[in-house]
């Protein structure tokens, strides 16, 4: 029975596999059952589609690949900056990447697994092993409508995005929210914490469970609100009155989930990045999509930790192990990513873009700008189950080249 779920994992995902380890243990199991097995040679061969390879360090394997993440960042940074620093073919070709990768099929055999939808979804690398993500989702989403409701950048008929596959990338994103208001990833939560038991990594930890993520939640706030206000190319209303009362619903649940989260300091613990700047720059940028202003006193709170986390040069900077120990441990230099997710919380909470503290991260940011317009690599910026650590090498510059822009739209409005 448990060798029948495996090899329709393996063939579900084009034997790539959720990540390369699943995969290798998938290849294991398989191996051990019968080692002539007629599949085992593409499963292992599908484990390739996580090689990477550089001239600095040689050849490693990725424990996640980003394409779909990172390219919606972008496009999310762009959109922010002002019009005139903005290059239409390179935003319209990341778009076009995003519209090529929507999961735009179901899975063959997916109610006998068990498999939820995947219809509509988007996966975070390119899609090819179907296991799109409920933030991951959101992100493009929020991505493809700004762009849809930018004139100077919106695209052809031709090249859009059908109004269609958009309304089926928000269902995807409402069957991901959990009864407590909260969304997982790939899927709802199913069962309880007794399962980490059967945790078969030495090295992950809650990794066999689904549950409510605070980073996952607030990406999917953002999308759902935007898609309140969003219209089809004809101009009407994108979402039929049905579904703008589940999303009306959806994010009052999901605002609410969020509240109750904050610790008394004012943070949030992440799951998905290091760790607390992370999860206060989802969670502000969720606040404000969803209509919150300066005024509230969620976001005053958080703003006030963010103030008291700053460190002398301007910066922030948070060291991997906040994840491990469950509270905020520094890093003993201000980090590039850390000090874009502060600077972006702030001015999306409603600090104004004059201020000291605001003033003192961007002059950061500025003087560590390397001539070619990076940011230097510096600590690894991701993780997940809270003992692996990611590298995400692109975040070290979109993040503050995000912030900086939207530093200075701010300082352009009259």
């Amino acid at each position: 029975f448990c060798l029948e779920r495996i090899l329709y994992e393996m063939r579900a995902s084009r034997y790539q596999a959720l990540s390369p380890v699943n995969g290798l243990l998938s290849c294991l199991a398989i191996h051990a059952s019968d080692p002539h097995h007629p599949e085992l040679a593409r499963c292992i061969a599908g484990l390739e589609a996580w090689r990477w390879e550089d001239e600095d360090k040689g050849i490693r394997y990725a424990g996640a690949r980003s394409n779909a993440w990172d390219t919606a960042f972008v496009l999310r940074a762009a959109l922010e900056a002002p019009e005139p620093w903005r290059q239409r073919q390179p935003m319209l070709e990341g778009y076009g990447f995003l519209r090529n990768t929507q999961m735009k099929e179901e899975l063959e055999g997916r109610e006998r697994e068990r498999r939820d939808p995947v219809l509509g979804g988007f996966c975070f690398s390119d899609g090819a092993h179907r296991w799109p993500v409920s933030d991951c989702t959101a992100e493009a989403l929020s991505a493809i409508l700004e762009m849809h409701a930018d004139p100077a950048l919106a695209p052809s008929s031709a090249l859009r995005i059908a109004d269609g596959l958009i309304q089926k990338a928000i269902t995807f994103v409402l069957a991901r929210q959990n009864q407590d208001g909260g969304f997982g990833t790939y899927e709802r939560r199913r069962a309880g914490s007794f399962l980490e038991a059967l945790n078969p990594s030495e090295m992950f930890g809650q990794c066999m469970t689904e549950r409510s993520y605070v980073e996952c939640t607030a990406s999917c706030v953002s999308a759902l609100a935007r898609a309140r206000t969003a219209r089809t190319e004809e101009g009407s209303p994108l979402l039929s009155r049905a579904i703008m009362g589940k999303v009306e619903s959806s994010i009052r649940r999901a605002i609410h989930f969020l509240g109750s989260q904050q610790r008394p300091d004012g943070s949030w613990a992440g799951f998905w990045g290091i760790h607390f700047t992370y999860a206060i720059f989802h969670v502000v940028e969720a606040f404000h999509a969803a209509g919150r202003r300066s005024a509230d006193p969620t976001l005053r709170r958080a703003v006030k930790w963010l103030l008291s986390k700053q460190k002398a040069d301007g910066g922030w900077g948070e060291h991997y192990t906040s994840a491990m120990t469950g509270h905020y441990v520094e890093h003993s230099e201000s980090q590039a990513s850390n000090t874009a997710w502060a600077l972006l919380a702030l001015l999306g909470a409603g600090e104004a873009p004059a201020s000291a503290p605001v003033m003192r991260a961007v002059r950061w940011l500025g003087s560590k700008q390397l001539p070619d317009g990076s940011w230097p690599t510096q600590a690894p910026a991701g993780v997940f189950f809270g003992t692996a650590v990611l590298d995400y090498t692109l975040y070290k510059n979109y993040f503050p080249t995000w912030a900086l822009a939207r530093h200075t739209k701010l300082c352009e409005r009259p």
